[in-house]
């Protein structure tokens, strides 16, 4: 009945008010959600340095999935307004960019908040490529778990949710 389109979360929100007849409510909530994604942004900048970049992966086996243009990504850079590194990969559809460990070593950023399993972490801290990674040697690496966070950032609602958990975990 609906096509919705994951990277835009804002035009399926409106799509589902309008089945509804709720088109002011999704508009103030849009609203409501752009300027609490704004504060936490400002915020996070004000400690850790307005040029501070982020990045955001899903762990993976051997292929790591980078949250450039959607979920994470699309919170980091389009929502709050942090920095991007300059070497992150594009996500030019609706799939994530994947790399191998090796390619994460050379994305230079402040900051990773990384989705993993227990045993995913257990591997990357005891990998020597791992922590030869200027982020990791600064104690910049955010973990969290995959559950609930992977799913969060990808609904209206989750979004609104991590905002204040990204401001905790975020700020160093």
């Amino acid at each position: 009945m609906i096509n919705p389109d994951v990277n835009d979360w804002r035009s399926d929100l409106r799509m589902v008010a309008e089945m509804f007849g709720k088109e002011e409510e999704a508009e103030a909530y849009i609203s409501d959600y752009e300027a609490k994604a704004a504060e936490v942004g400002a915020a996070i900048k004000a400690v850790n340095g307005e040029q501070a970049t982020y990045y955001a992966f899903l762990a993976g086996d051997d292929i790591h999935f980078l949250f450039t243009g959607a979920a994470y990504g699309d919170i980091f850079y389009n929502d709050m307004g942090l920095a991007m590194p300059e070497n992150l990969p594009e996500q030019d559809s609706i799939e994530l960019p994947m790399v191998d460990l090796e390619a994460l070593t050379e994305i230079e950023s402040d900051y990773i908040l990384i989705l993993a399993s227990d045993e995913q972490r257990a591997e990357f801290e005891s990998s020597s490529v791992f922590n030869s990674m200027e982020t990791v040697q600064n104690g910049n690496v955010i973990w969290v778990s995959l559950s609930p966070y992977f799913n969060q950032a990808y609904s209206p609602y989750g979004k609104y949710q991590l905002l204040d958990e990204l401001q905790e975990l975020l700020i160093r």
